[in-house]
């Protein structure tokens, strides 16, 4: 939960400083967010159940854990490169 929130505020704040510096982003949400967020769904669908039924979906959980885990690195990482890229090619046009 920490490592999906700690992204989502990375995001608000990358569009908020860039913002304030004049140099707005077009928000445009990329594939692997797309695919983060459907696993999320999904991991959270698998333990809300789990917790319904009292069933051992471990098997299921853990597994989804970790893809939701790569998925968000993946996300963070694609989204800072892109505001990083924004960010430098409104340099190279005023500089």
């Amino acid at each position: 939960v920490v490592l999906v929130v700690s992204r989502d505020a990375m995001i608000v704040s990358g569009v908020m400083l860039s913002t304030v510096m004049g140099n707005p982003v077009e928000m445009r949400p990329l594939l692997v967010s797309k695919a983060n967020t459907a696993a999320q769904i999904i991991l959270v669908a698998v333990i809300l159940a789990h917790l319904a039924f009292k069933a051992d979906w471990d098997f299921l959980s853990q597994p989804l854990i970790i893809i939701v885990v790569i998925l968000t690195v993946a996300s963070t990482m694609a989204y800072l490169v892109t505001w990083l890229r924004h960010m430098a090619d409104d340099d190279e046009k005023t500089g």
